[in-house]
C-alpha cells in the first residue's frame, strides 16, 4: 500500500464528518450496542479501545452507551477534530487528565516497547476547553443523561500513536474497534490485527466488502466516489484493498496466517452486513 504521513488527513480533517457522519451513524450505533453487550459480560469491566479513532464520533457513541473508552490515531489533525467534537458534544465532561491518567497509568508503566516507533511519541491530546466556551443547555430543553452529571461519566481519552505499535500492555482492554482502518493504513493489515488482539480480548473489525449482487453496485460506486474524494493515494490504497477481496478476503488470509504460525485466536465468531451490504462487521476472537 502507499506510504502515508501521520498527518495525511490534515487537508480533509475539517470536512471528514460532513461526508461520513450520516452514512456511518447506524453502523457506529451497532458497534456501540455490541460493545455494550461485551462490557456487560466482562467481569473486569475493561475499557474499549478505538484504533484509528479519527474524529472521535465512534468514541462518542461508546460514551453514550456508558462505556469507558480510549481513542488512538496517528493523525494529529484528526485527533484535534475529535477533541473539538468531544467539547461540543459533552461540554460538562471533566478534563482528560483526571480520568485518562487513572485509566492509562498502569498500562503506560507496563507498556510493550515499540521496536519501530513512529515519528512522534505517543501523547495524550488535551481538549481546547479554554478556546471553546461551553454551551449552557436551555432550561426547558431535555438534557441527555450522559450530559447531566459529570461524575458518572466514564473516562474518554485520546492518544496519538501508531496503530501497529500500541503503547499498552497485553490484554489492557476488553475490546478493540477497528472501523474503516484496514483499507487505508500505511502499516500491514496483519500487524494491525495482531496488535489489536494483543492488547484486547476480542476485536470488532468493520470495513468495505466486495459487491455480490447487481443491487450492491450503485452503493459501491458511491463508496468509490467518497474514497476518491479523500485523495489519490488514499484511493489507490482502497482499490488495492478491494482487489484482494475486501475485508472478507483479508480475514480469510489472516486466519491462515495465524494458523500457519501456530498463533491462537484470529477466528471470526460473528459477521454482520451493514450499510446496504457495503460494509462488513466481524467479531474476531483473541483466543
Amino acid at each position: 500500500m502507499p506510504a502515508y504521513t501521520p498527518d495525511n488527513y490534515a487537508s480533509i480533517a475539517r470536512f471528514y464528518d460532513a461526508f461520513t457522519s450520516l452514512a456511518l451513524a447506524a453502523p457506529r450505533r451497532v458497534i456501540a450496542d455490541m460493545a455494550m453487550d461485551f462490557f456487560a459480560m466482562d467481569e473486569k469491566k475493561l475499557p474499549v479501545l478505538d484504533i484509528g479513532c479519527g474524529t472521535g464520533l465512534q468514541l462518542l457513541e461508546l460514551l453514550r452507551a456508558g462505556l469507558p473508552c480510549v481513542g488512538v490515531d496517528a493523525s494529529a489533525a484528526m485527533l484535534a477534530r475529535a477533541s473539538l467534537n468531544r467539547e461540543r458534544e459533552i461540554p460538562a465532561l471533566r478534563p482528560y487528565g483526571s480520568p485518562s491518567t487513572a485509566l492509562l497509568g498502569s498500562a503506560a508503566a507496563s507498556a510493550k516497547p515499540c521496536s519501530h516507533a513512529g515519528p512522534t511519541p505517543p501523547r495524550l491530546i488535551t481538549p481546547p476547553s479554554a478556546a471553546m466556551p461551553t454551551k449552557q443547555p436551555q432550561p426547558a430543553a431535555p438534557v441527555p443523561p450522559y450530559k447531566q452529571a459529570t461524575p458518572t461519566l466514564p473516562p474518554f481519552a485520546l492518544l496519538q500513536a501508531g496503530a501497529d505499535t500500541l503503547p499498552f500492555a497485553d490484554k489492557t482492554f476488553g475490546l478493540s474497534v477497528l472501523s474503516l482502518l484496514l483499507h487505508e493504513s500505511e502499516a500491514p493489515a496483519f500487524a494491525l490485527l495482531d496488535e489489536a488482539l494483543r492488547v484486547s480480548r476480542r476485536a470488532l473489525v468493520m470495513d468495505w466488502r466486495m459487491p455480490e449482487r447487481n443491487l450492491d453496485y450503485p452503493l459501491h460506486c458511491l463508496v468509490r466516489l467518497l474514497e476518491r474524494c479523500a485523495g489519490g493515494r488514499h484511493y489507490k490504497a482502497f482499490c488495492a484493498f478491494m482487489r484482494q477481496g475486501g475485508l472478507e478476503g483479508l480475514l480469510r488470509r489472516y486466519e491462515l496466517y495465524r494458523c500457519g504460525k501456530g498463533l491462537p485466536g484470529g477466528q471470526v465468531s460473528a459477521r454482520l452486513h451493514l450499510a446496504g451490504g457495503c460494509l462488513l462487521l466481524l467479531q474476531v476472537e483473541a483466543g
